[in-house]
């Protein structure tokens, strides 16, 4: 790594002009290899940190600066940051926003065939649907794994029980959206305003089409809105916008990683 550093010489016009630049050279060797970046270096500056939350950016921030002896700011850094901070900053996660968003979207197309219902033609939209999520499943779980950690989802505690189940319950707790210049909002007007709170709520909403997409099943599907509410994000989306509402859903740890089980609104 160290030889890879260090400059090659530049091609001189004489001989008599090299060995005038070799002292030189020879005498800042150490301080330019110490500066110059070897390609492995640059590689993984270039190269995206873990996808990490606005909140957590901010705290390493932060205690990056106590750590180089700088105090850090009176005020600390916060969540907030200038139009398109949150790309530079969470790549991955919003890649993976977009492959759930656009996995629900071509399962909702098989679902949905304008003019081919269950009928006498011999597609079932659910069996449609169940092949596409079969052949897709890959893609969604890799989006799951990756969208999980940023959606403020927890674990609940297995406690009282005899003997430990074989999975994990996660839940996920919706919120109240109000507005005071209203008496009361629609469903889909809440659930612009959540997805709209930045990568974490964009996630969230992503995560819930996810989930229904993870469920097609040719007995029943969740693909299609809850109320009729645009754009459309599969049933379970609604839980977001209701404080009452809780989502659960079960984790499997297996040999090749986890693995989403059974969904459950309430």
């Amino acid at each position: 790594a160290h030889r890879a550093a260090m400059p090659r010489g530049v091609p001189a016009r004489g001989a008599q002009a090299a060995a005038r630049r070799a002292p030189a050279q020879q005498e800042r060797r150490g301080s330019v290899a110490r500066a110059t970046p070897t390609r492995a270096r640059v590689a993984a500056a270039a190269t995206p940190q873990r996808p990490t939350s606005w909140k957590r950016a901010c705290q390493e921030a932060n205690h990056g600066l106590r750590k180089r002896g700088r105090a850090a700011p009176e005020e600390p850094l916060k969540a907030a940051g200038p139009p398109g901070a949150e790309d530079l900053l969470v790549p991955k996660l919003q890649a993976a926003t977009q492959v759930a968003l656009q996995m629900h979207a071509e399962l909702l197309e098989l679902f949905a065939k304008p003019g081919r219902k269950a009928s006498s033609e011999g597609y079932c939209p659910c069996e449609a649907a169940e092949r596409g999520a079969a052949e897709r499943y890959a893609k969604m779980l890799d989006a799951f794994v990756a969208l999980l950690p940023e959606i403020g989802a927890r674990s609940v505690p297995q406690e009282g029980k005899a003997q430990r189940l074989p999975y994990d319950v996660w839940e996920l707790q919706g919120r109240s959206v109000v507005d005071p210049t209203t008496a009361e909002l629609s469903l889909a007007v809440k659930l612009e305003r959540l997805r709209s709170e930045g990568p974490a709520g964009a996630a969230r909403d992503a995560f819930c089409a996810l989930l229904a997409a993870l469920s097609s099943r040719r007995e029943l599907c969740w693909l299609e809105a809850y109320d009729g509410e645009a754009p459309v994000r599969g049933y379970f989306s609604h839980a977001l916008a209701y404080a009452h509402a809780t989502l659960r859903f079960t984790l499997l740890s297996t040999a090749s990683g986890l693995r989403p089980g059974w969904v459950l609104g309430n």
